[in-house]
């Protein structure tokens, strides 16, 4: 049965995780590529978390992965009838098989093909397992998330059960968190979440200042990675926010003190550390532990962002 805002009571929740297999991170060598339900389940409950809402990998295996890589083509496999087919099936069915009660998962989609499809599977197994919301990887998908609206049958399912959406932000063309401002503004009954604190985007949080847009979360997984290095590649162009990066808990503290309302808390586990394994230069591998200790410095502020904010993303 699935839970309700009742049942969670005061549990804290991770927003943001993966589980799955990356073929695209294996097949460029690159970190990570594995996490499994089972084990996520289990590390979250080590760390005092009570809940880890959970998603597949950013790329399907309905993709052909090396015509992907090398040529940025979108091309089908025969691994399976349309996108996300085996992916969302497979988590779904090892929570309830296992009866993984701490994980709340999120179905994934593709803007790229087959989307009715994909709509009409999504329909068969909201019958069948507990759904809590959506997921859509612009990047991963090379796509931005404007596209839905060429999707009605894709929209009138996301309304039809009240399932909010989380959309990656990224630095890409696809991945703009100006992108979810536009989309969440033109659907304000929805309830979106733009990913990784926006990427810092000073426009995105300049638009923020001056329309409350009430439908509208961010999180901030995984935050000591955006803090320590996407900072630094973005602060060059002057595109982001004027804060220093190097003190991660006054950051933090920032977004908490200025949008209480709107930030959750997340780690993007296993997606924490990033990094082309060959070329791998990093003084220290940042742990979930470190995520949750920076949470967990204030009670009263863990409370709110990973709780009673991620409340209202995923029931409203």
């Amino acid at each position: 049965m699935k839970i309700d805002r009742h049942k969670i009571g005061n549990g804290l929740i991770d927003v943001h995780t993966h589980y799955g297999f990356n073929l695209i991170n294996f097949y460029k060598i690159q970190y990570p590529i594995v996490q499994d339900v089972i084990a996520l389940s289990q590390l979250i409950t080590e760390n005092n978390i009570s809940f880890a809402i959970t998603f597949p990998m950013p790329n399907s295996i309905y993709y052909d992965v090396p015509i992907c890589v090398e040529k940025n083509i979108f091309q089908a496999t025969k691994f399976c009838d349309f996108p996300f087919e085996k992916e969302n099936l497979y988590l779904l069915t090892q929570i309830k098989a296992f009866n993984l009660k701490n994980i709340l998962p999120f179905c994934s989609f593709s803007l790229n093909d087959k989307v009715e499809e994909q709509v009409k599977n999504l329909e068969k197994l909201v019958a069948e397992f507990d759904i809590y919301g959506l997921k859509f990887h612009s990047q991963g998908d090379h796509t931005s998330i404007l596209e839905i609206s060429k999707y009605p049958l894709l929209l009138e399912f996301i309304d039809k059960y009240n399932l909010p959406l989380m959309i990656h932000t990224g630095n890409d063309e696809f991945s703009s968190s100006l992108n979810v401002l536009e989309i969440a503004q033109k659907y304000s009954h929805i309830r979106f979440c733009a990913a990784h604190l926006g990427r810092f985007n000073l426009r995105f949080f300049d638009a923020l200042d001056k329309n409350k847009f009430s439908n509208l979360f961010i999180d901030t997984a995984p935050f000591i990675y955006l803090c320590e290095h996407d900072s630094i590649k973005s602060k060059i162009s002057n595109s982001i926010l004027d804060l220093d990066y190097s003190k991660i808990e006054d950051v933090f503290d920032f977004f908490i003190n200025k949008y209480p309302d709107k930030i959750l808390w997340g780690t993007d586990t296993p997606w924490i550390n990033i990094s082309k394994m060959n070329s791998y230069t990093e003084n220290r591998f940042v742990s979930y532990q470190d995520e949750v200790k920076i949470l967990l410095r204030n009670p009263i502020i863990a409370q709110k962002i990973a709780n009673n904010n991620t409340i209202n993303f995923l029931f409203g």
